[in-house]
C-alpha cells in the first residue's frame, strides 16, 4: 500500500511534490496501488536514476470516461509501474528509461516521443498505443500484446523479444520504422499485418537484392 504522507504530497500538486522529491532524492516515494486516475501530472517528478524512481505498481493512472492520467513530459527514470493501469494515460515526451512496465495495461496510452530506453515491457498490454518517434533502444517486448499499435518513424533493431509478442490483430507500420529497423524477425512482420509478398522485397528498403527461393524437383 502507499506511503500517506507521500500521497498527501502529491495531492497539493506537482511543484510541491518535486520540490520535496528534490529536497529529500534519497526517500523512495511509495504511491504504490493508488487511485490516481485522470490526475494532472504533467513535468512530475517520480524517478531517480541512482536509488530507483517511485513505486507506482498496481497504481490506477486511467479514467475510461475522461482519458487516463496526463503525465506529458513526467520523468519516471526507473520507476515500478508493474501491473499498473496507464490506458489512455498521456505520456508524451515523458522520460521512462528503464522503468519497469511488467503487465502493466498501456492500452490507448500515448506515448509519442517518449523516452522507453531500458524499458521493460514485458506482457504488458499495448493495445492502441501510440509509440510514434519513441526512442525504444533496449525496450524489453517480450510477450507484449499488440493490436492496432502505431509504430511510426521507429528504430526497433534494438528492441528485446519482438519474435514473442502477442498479434491480437494487426498494428500500424510505416516504411521509416522498416527503413530505420533494418531485419526483423518474419513473426514480428506477418504479425502486424504485413503480407508475405511485401515482405519479400523489404530487403530492397536497404538496398540489398531480393531472395527468390526456388525448389528442384526430379
Amino acid at each position: 500500500m502507499a506511503n500517506e504522507e507521500h500521497l498527501k504530497i502529491l495531492k497539493q500538486g506537482v511543484e510541491a511534490w518535486n520540490y520535496w522529491h528534490e529536497k529529500d532524492p534519497d526517500v523512495r516515494p511509495d504511491l504504490s496501488s493508488t487511485d490516481l486516475s485522470g490526475a494532472n501530472l504533467s513535468g512530475a517528478n517520480f524517478g531517480d536514476a541512482y536509488i530507483g524512481g517511485a513505486n507506482l505498481s498496481g497504481a490506477n493512472l486511467s479514467n475510461v470516461n475522461f482519458g487516463g492520467a496526463v503525465l506529458y513530459g513526467a520523468n519516471l527514470d526507473g520507476t515500478v509501474l508493474d501491473g499498473a493501469n496507464l490506458s489512455n494515460a498521456n505520456l508524451s515526451r515523458a522520460n521512462l528509461r528503464g522503468a519497469n512496465l511488467n503487465r502493466a495495461s498501456l492500452r490507448g496510452a500515448d506515448l509519442n516521443r517518449a523516452h522507453l530506453s531500458g524499458a521493460d515491457f514485458s506482457a504488458a498490454d499495448l493495445s492502441r498505443a501510440d509509440l510514434s518517434r519513441a526512442d525504444l533502444r533496449d525496450a524489453n517486448l517480450s510477450y507484449a500484446d499488440l493490436y492496432e499499435t502505431v509504430l511510426v518513424d521507429l528504430d526497433l533493431s534494438k528492441v528485446k523479444g519482438l519474435e514473442t509478442c502477442q498479434h491480437i490483430g494487426p498494428s500500424i507500420i510505416d516504411h521509416r520504422t522498416l527503413t530505420r529497423s533494418g531485419q526483423l524477425p518474419l513473426s514480428f512482420l506477418r504479425g502486424v499485418g504485413l503480407p508475405d509478398k511485401y515482405i519479400d522485397y523489404i530487403p530492397s528498403l536497404f538496398n540489398q537484392p531480393i531472395q527468390f527461393y526456388s525448389c528442384f524437383i526430379s
